[in-house]
């Protein structure tokens, strides 16, 4: 991995989670589901959570915060797009890549509109 590559996977990490949690986004109606599910709910013949009822709890947190994202999302996308281009040759190592670099892209422009928003006045 060069060091655009990092720069560009540490710009990219952030797309998939803005993506997953904006709010109004493709994604929300999903997200939303993921927090029902996992939330437990006590009932007359069940008061305390089971095992499995944890860890419905930790998989909706997990899936459903961008802190806890934000640590995962650059080792899916190494194993997704790095670690199957060191087995390619030249212009398809690139094209495995080319996601990363795509949304290292969008990143980058979101910053700059945002910055440019704050500078309109």
């Amino acid at each position: 991995m060069s060091w655009i590559d990092l720069v560009a996977l540490g710009f990219a990490a952030g797309v998939p989670i803005n993506a997953w949690l904006h709010p109004g986004g493709l994604f929300e109606e999903l997200v939303e589901w993921i927090r029902v599910w996992s939330e437990f709910v006590p009932t007359d013949e069940k008061q305390t959570p089971t095992r499995e009822d944890r860890i419905k709890e930790k998989i909706g947190q997990l899936l459903t915060c961008p802190f806890c994202l934000s640590h995962h999302t650059p080792w899916i996308l190494i194993l997704l797009c790095y670690f199957p281009s060191l087995w390619m040759s030249y212009p398809w190592d690139v094209i495995f890549k080319l996601p990363v670099y795509s949304m290292a892209a969008t990143q980058i422009t979101l910053i700059i509109s945002y910055y440019m928003k704050d500078t309109d006045g």
